[in-house]
């Protein structure tokens, strides 16, 4: 009689099942190797654009508010340099566009992979059953 915390046969089965199943997997995915790798990079470079954005972001806000200067009698005056504003505003919005095409990018071709994939797996089940 096996304790509730002891590792009896099952799981060793289970594990050696497991090895199988991920082995039988990698088998699959090695012909779209290449593919995944590229999703990957598009993955990784869409992440690291947005988390570049927010420091723009703050760029953008520092120069406004350099640009708002109160006077002495409360009223503020306005000097913003546009110039700097816009061309902060057009960098993130080339951020923000380069990180959603990349995703998409990243998300069509590793759905395209996953189905191509199910498909040949349901042809070497299908032809299995039929043998």
């Amino acid at each position: 009689m096996h304790s509730m915390g002891s590792k009896g046969p099952a799981e060793k089965t289970d594990l050696k099942t497991l090895k199988k199943s991920i082995s039988s997997l990698l088998g699959y995915c090695k012909k779209y190797v290449a593919v995944i790798i590229i999703a990957l990079i598009f993955s990784t470079v869409s992440a690291i654009l947005a988390v570049i954005g927010p420091d723009y972001i703050s760029d953008l806000i520092a120069e406004i508010t350099n640009g708002i200067k109160t006077t002495g009698i409360g009223m503020p005056t306005i000097d913003i340099d546009m110039d700097a504003v816009n061309k902060i505003g057009f960098t993130l919005v080339c951020i923000y566009a380069i990180s959603m095409v990349l995703n998409y990018l990243q998300a069509f071709i590793m759905n395209l992979v996953a189905s191509k994939i199910g498909k040949m797996m349901r042809s070497d089940i299908t032809s299995k059953m039929v043998m």
